[in-house]
């Protein structure tokens, strides 16, 4: 236990400073995530994503994103998964119509994707080897994200489950700095079943300049849906 606290306090202390040294927009944006998860066999699985933000809550839609992945697991703790994803972002609220919106593709690699508890509590540590194909340019950059669960009214992740959850993720490419964005994100959720959960919070995403750094808030809300969940009828 005390060898985990040891890796969590660097990782949310360096997010805190990064977000006090950087101006911060003080309006509440919004942050939507629809993941949706299937079973194809006892090894492979298949987890798609959309993703819609905006600069105001329900208003000024700037950014959105659509990815899918397929997951391999090797074991129960450990596996890897291989991406591929459109990202489209303006500057203007004209959801995503605007012909002056900026276009990316990514194609990436999750490694390491080691699953454990300690406790009620339970850790994944995610990283990933991103290309990132931006029209005229291309470049790599590399992930890493320590995601934790916290079920209140029972030990483990179980139907009903309330549960605190929270993630910080690095972001290093190749420009100078290298250490480029970070993204926090603290909130809670609601297990329904083994095929749906809620969660909402609040997510601090803090983009790393040379000269200064920005960060700003918005509000979270995501549903997974898995559709091979024991509770599942087709």
């Amino acid at each position: 236990m005390k060898r985990m606290f040891v890796l969590l306090i660097p990782l949310f202390v360096l997010t805190g400073f990064y977000q006090v040294k950087g101006e911060t927009n003080p309006e509440l944006g919004y942050w939507n995530v629809l993941l949706l998860k299937t079973k194809i066999n006892n090894k492979f699985s298949f987890l798609g994503e959309t993703n819609f933000r905006s600069e105001k809550v329900i208003s000024t839609f700037t950014y959105c994103e659509y990815r899918g992945s397929i997951i391999y697991s090797l074991t129960k703790q450990v596996g890897f998964s291989f991406g591929a994803g459109g990202f489209k972002k303006s500057t203007e609220d004209v959801f995503f119509t605007n012909a002056n919106s900026q276009t990316e593709f990514r194609t990436w690699v999750d490694f390491l994707l080691l699953k454990h508890s300690c406790g009620r509590l339970n850790f994944e540590h995610r990283s990933r080897l991103e290309q990132r194909f931006i029209p005229s340019d291309y470049q790599n950059r590399l992930r890493y994200r320590l995601l934790l669960n916290l079920p209140l009214n029972h030990r483990k992740m179980t139907d009903k489950t309330v549960f605190l959850s929270s993630y910080n993720e690095f972001f290093i490419g190749e420009n100078d700095p290298s250490w480029e964005k970070n993204k926090f994100c603290g909130g809670a959720g609601y297990k329904f079943n083994e095929n749906m959960t809620f969660q909402v919070g609040n997510v601090i995403n803090t983009d790393i300049k040379k000269d200064y750094t920005t960060g700003k808030n918005y509000l979270m809300l995501m549903i997974l849906y898995n559709f091979t969940g024991k509770n599942h009828h087709s």
